[in-house]
């Protein structure tokens, strides 16, 4: 096989044995990156003791929420969480996502848990820094749902999963688990199948059967259920086990990851270290399901529960579950799984078809409009299979039938660059479908208004993440007056008032105006003294 290596120091040495090394008890990890190291694109998220967000090793690969403004005190996006800027804490009911230990006493292991568990799923990748991920690149989103003694609660944990489907998370590692049976608990798991995550847990660490035993959430229904082997792919000596509630095994005994390292007061001083359990086995097969969604994002929860399963090495322990997995056989599944050609769309403003878009481009039109043409491959053809939203659902699961040839939203489209999917599959009489095909529109109708200097003045700041192209100036003589434009649209981040008479208080009010026209609200207003 072509193996892609990465410079990352410590595979370099040998010392990442879970996905590489001389006896072939791994995941063949450097063949599967031939095909793909990863993407921004997936979303995992971590539920777990916390992750150390501004690790070198992990910080590029950290979700950042684009709807929020960082330490304003607002909940910009509306979802109920006040500056969950790149994840939320639902222990302490806040933003902060880093696994500090905040009493008396605490377990050291349970402090690392989180982060280490990061680290194997998307530590970045060849950037000559310490481990590299199963991902070199991927989304993690932390969330924080246990103290620093390993303690926490069903309604926490529940909470945890409502938020992290949300926010559209692709695969959900659970490394943890009890031998209590909760029907909250296994609701909330079947919430997050019914959106489209895939749930992969932990089997436990206590050499049980949990067939006889049953340990969750990794007995519930639909959960991808992992057990651990040792470096020569036998029965690591803790994990627990159980056909019935085992999926597959993945390497979980001393695997090298990253360390939670911001608290040297504590002894948390190493970036990197060692750690053993099936918490350790359960990301490296969520990084292997991320993996195959950066090569097809289209596949399904049940896909990839069903692909990871039938992909693994055979290694004689049915107990263990299919086999101990195997990255680059799950992600040359996948690009075996596809179907015939997929069509290609076109995007138009409105059904006038008068001015074409382009995928991925920003537009403020209201209900654009698509069309496409018959592909070649499907003579038999019996329609398509349409998906429209911001998800990135598959449209056979989701989307709705028809035999036209177009698409046009229902209703008006609104927001402030929110992004929306246009997903098509094409099938054939026999069933047969085609690959997808995908249009992104960025709609953009919505443009924040300035922020004052702080220095004063008629001087501002244009707004962050936002495309403008001009300002306007507004004038009132009182504060409730009515604010008449003196400017015209300029495009610098002061105005000099030409027109002010000495000894004449004025009150001032801004607008933007982006580069498609959109212009916002007022300011609030700025009083000035002539």
């Amino acid at each position: 096989f072509i193996s892609l290596v990465p410079d990352d120091t410590y595979y370099t040495s040998g010392l990442l044995t879970h996905l590489e090394q001389s006896n072939d008890a791994d995941i063949d990890a450097a063949t599967a990156w031939n095909e793909t190291t990863g993407s921004r694109n997936v979303l995992v998220a971590v539920l777990d003791t916390g992750v150390d967000i501004d690790h070198p090793d992990l910080a590029g690969n950290i979700w950042v929420n684009p709807g929020e403004v960082a330490n304003n005190g607002i909940d910009d996006d509306n979802n109920g969480y006040i500056d969950d800027v790149n994840g939320w804490d639902f222990i302490d009911n806040d933003n902060n996502v880093s696994p500090i230990p905040d009493s008396a006493v605490f377990d050291e292991t349970v402090v690392l848990h989180g982060t280490h568990v990061a680290g194997t799923i998307g530590a970045t990748g060849n950037n000559v820094e310490g481990v590299t991920g199963i991902n070199w690149e991927v989304t993690i989103l932390p969330i924080k749902v246990f103290d620093d003694d390993g303690n926490s609660t069903i309604a926490v944990i529940v909470e945890a999963m409502e938020y992290a489907t949300s926010l559209g998370a692709d695969v959900f590692n659970m490394s943890f688990g009890g031998y209590s049976n909760s029907q909250t608990e296994a609701a909330g798991i079947a919430e997050v199948v019914a959106n489209g995550g895939l749930v992969v847990a932990a089997a436990g660490n206590d050499s049980l059967n949990i067939d006889d035993y049953p340990s969750y959430p990794v007995c519930y229904e639909d959960v991808l259920g992992v057990s651990a082997v040792d470096g020569d792919d036998g029965m690591a000596w803790f994990t627990n086990y159980g056909a019935g509630c085992v999926d597959v095994a993945a390497p979980g005994q001393s695997i090298l990851s990253t360390y939670y390292t911001d608290d040297p007061a504590n002894g948390f001083t190493s970036a990197y270290g060692y750690l053993s359990g099936t918490s350790m086995a359960t990301p490296v097969v969520s990084g292997i399901a991320a993996l195959m969604l950066a090569v097809d994002d289209t596949l399904t929860n049940g896909d990839l529960l069903a692909l990871i399963v039938s992909s693994t090495d055979t290694i004689g322990l049915p107990e263990l579950g299919s086999g101990r997995v195997n990255a680059a056989q799950a992600v040359a599944e996948v690009k075996n799984f596809g179907g015939p050609n997929e069509v290609s769309i076109t995007g138009f403003r409105s059904s006038r078809k008068n001015k074409t878009i382009l995928s991925t481009e920003r537009g403020n039109a209201k209900r654009p409009y698509f069309q496409w043409h018959k592909p070649n491959s499907l003579a038999s053809l019996a329609g398509y299979y349409v998906y429209f939203g911001q998800a990135k659902k598959n449209p056979l699961t989701h989307g709705t039938f028809q035999t036209k040839r177009s698409y046009r939203p229902a209703t008006n489209l609104k927001g402030n660059e929110r992004v929306f999917r246009l997903r098509i599959k094409a099938v054939d009489v026999d069933g047969n479908a085609s690959d997808l095909s995908q249009f992104v529109y960025i709609v953009d109708r919505k443009v924040q208004r300035p922020i004052w200097h702080k220095a004063g003045g008629l001087r501002w700041y244009a707004p962050k993440g936002e495309y403008v192209v001009g300002y306007k100036v507004y004038r009132a003589t009182s504060r409730t007056g009515k604010y008449q434009s003196i400017s015209g649209v300029i495009t610098q981040q002061q105005y000099r008032d030409t027109t002010a008479v000495p000894g004449t208080t004025y009150f001032y009010k801004l607008r933007a105006i982006d580069d498609l026209g959109n212009v916002s609200t007022l300011t609030g207003g700025r009083m000035i003294s002539v």
